[in-house]
């Protein structure tokens, strides 16, 4: 998937952002730990929807289908 693809599918790709693009990382997905590969990260932006703010999400193949969308507060260090 190139950048074009993947932003007409998550939406602009975040500037900053503690990790990036093709790192691997661990996150808390409900009472489960998952790792995976990130292959986008979201830029934080207004739903448009309901207008609530959505932080920084990043967008992760762990390799079970669909992507998982972590929030940087699921991060585990």
């Amino acid at each position: 998937m190139n950048q074009e693809q993947r932003e007409s599918a998550f939406g602009p790709e975040a500037q900053f952002s503690e990790y990036k693009r093709g790192e691997t990382i661990r996150f808390r997905e409900g009472s489960q730990e998952r790792s995976g590969t990130i292959i986008h990260v979201i830029a934080p932006s207004q739903a448009v929807v309901d207008g609530e703010m959505h932080p920084l999400t990043y967008v992760v193949d762990t390799g079970k289908g669909f992507p998982s969308m972590v929030y940087a507060s699921d991060v585990l260090p």
